[in-house]
């Protein structure tokens, strides 16, 4: 026995009282139809005994006389030597099959999240401050002064105000990436400017020479695309 974990199975009304072996049945015999069809979808099958069958389900002899003539038409002995009403076998079989492809989803998933870590960098960090620290943690030492700093929390601060959208962790290591390759002063002056303009972009190029600075190794990301093109 494989008590099934689903609590329902489909039925369909029309199919039922269309059947031509429903329509010469009496009420009792259909009550004794469903009650069985009941178990087999708990059981995966009903008793090959028709006295333990009937048991079962909790009918009285008289009542499952009434059933009787129906029974082998209804619940046909397998190849395994269980009975089983076919068109409920196949729908539970399709349920359970469901059922096992959920659950090995959610587990490859699980797995997924667990040897995966580096994807938590597509994730935004929550608060001003957390952005703040993720952007300051990426930057070069050279480029991790005082003023940078508070430079840094005034920008994420004043992005937290205005309610702009979150940059994800890995944006922001690309971001401090490209800041890297211009002066720290020119950067904090530009994370200073945008910050008390309530820029989403912060252009270091307008603070020192262009001509001087090295060029950018990465790419922008389309957030930083958008930032810019907003700002």
């Amino acid at each position: 026995m494989n008590p099934t974990p689903l609590g329902y199975y489909r039925w369909y009304p029309r199919d039922f009282i269309s059947s031509a072996a429903v329509a010469m049945m009496s009420v009792t015999a259909r009550g004794v139809y469903r009650a069985l069809l009941d178990r087999q979808w708990e059981d995966g099958e009903i008793p090959t005994d028709p006295n333990l069958a009937r048991r079962s389900i909790g009918a009285r002899e008289d009542e499952w006389s009434e059933w009787i003539e129906f029974h082998d038409t209804c619940f046909p002995e397998c190849p395994d030597g269980s009975r089983r009403n076919p068109v409920l076998a196949e729908q539970r079989d399709k349920s359970l099959g469901q059922i096992e492809t959920s659950r090995k989803a959610s587990l490859s998933r699980w797995q997924e999240s667990k040897s995966a870590p580096e994807k938590k960098l597509r994730q935004a960090p929550q608060t001003w401050r957390d952005q703040a620290e993720t952007l300051w943690a990426a930057l070069p030492e050279t480029h991790q002064t005082a003023e940078m700093r508070v430079a840094v929390d005034a920008y994420f601060e004043m992005r937290a105000n205005e309610r702009m959208k979150k940059t994800s962790a890995k944006t922001l290591e690309l971001r401090a990436k490209q800041f890297a390759a211009h002066p720290a002063t020119a950067v904090a002056k530009a994370l200073a400017e945008s910050a008390s303009n309530a820029w989403q972009g912060v252009f270091p190029e307008k603070h020192h020479d262009a001509s001087k600075a090295k060029p950018m190794e990465a790419e922008m990301s389309s957030q930083d695309a958008e930032d810019c093109s907003r700002g």
